[in-house]
C-alpha cells in the first residue's frame, strides 16, 4: 500500500469512530437510561410486583427509574454484548446497593431487595456518562 492510501484509511477510521462516538453521546442524552433531575415523576410504578426485572439493553437501563414497594427485589438483566456493573451512585445514599461491583456480560444478573424507603439512583461505572437510574421505593 501507498502512504497516502494508509493515511487516508487512518484518517477515515478516527472520523467514523468519532462520529460513532457522538452519535451515541447524543442518542443517550435524552432519556436512553438516562434518568432525569427528577426521577420521581418520571418513574415507572411497579409497586404492584414483589419481584421487578430491569434490562440492560442497548447502553440503557429500561425502565430507568421505578417506583416500588419496600422489601421488593429488582433483578438487573445484561441483554447487552458489552459488560455491565450496577452501583449507588452516592455512597451516603445508596439504600444498600454496592459503591462498587464487578462487570457482567451477555446474560449475567445483579438482584437485590430493597429494604429501606427513599430514591437511590444507581449507574453503571464503564458507562457512567449516559448509563444511570433510579429506585424509588415506598412504604
Amino acid at each position: 500500500m501507498k502512504k497516502p492510501l494508509v493515511v487516508a484509511l487512518i484518517v477515515a477510521v478516527i472520523v467514523i469512530g468519532g462520529g460513532v462516538g457522538i452519535w451515541m453521546a447524543v442518542s443517550h442524552s435524552n432519556g436512553g437510561g438516562q434518568s432525569s433531575n427528577d426521577t420521581t415523576t418520571n418513574a415507572t410504578d411497579m409497586t404492584s410486583k414483589s419481584q421487578v426485572a430491569v434490562d440492560m439493553r442497548d447502553l440503557s437501563f429500561t425502565p430507568a427509574n421505578i417506583k416500588i414497594k419496600k422489601g421488593t427485589t429488582v433483578t438487573w438483566t445484561n441483554q447487552d454484548t458489552v459488560a455491565h456493573n450496577v452501583v449507588a451512585v452516592d455512597a451516603s445514599n445508596a439504600g444498600g446497593l454496592p459503591t462498587d461491583a464487578p462487570t457482567f456480560g451477555h446474560g449475567g444478573t445483579f438482584s437485590f431487595t430493597f429494604n429501606k424507603v427513599g430514591t437511590f439512583n444507581y449507574e453503571c461505572i464503564p458507562h457512567k456518562g449516559f448509563m444511570h437510574g433510579s429506585v424509588q421505593v415506598v412504604d
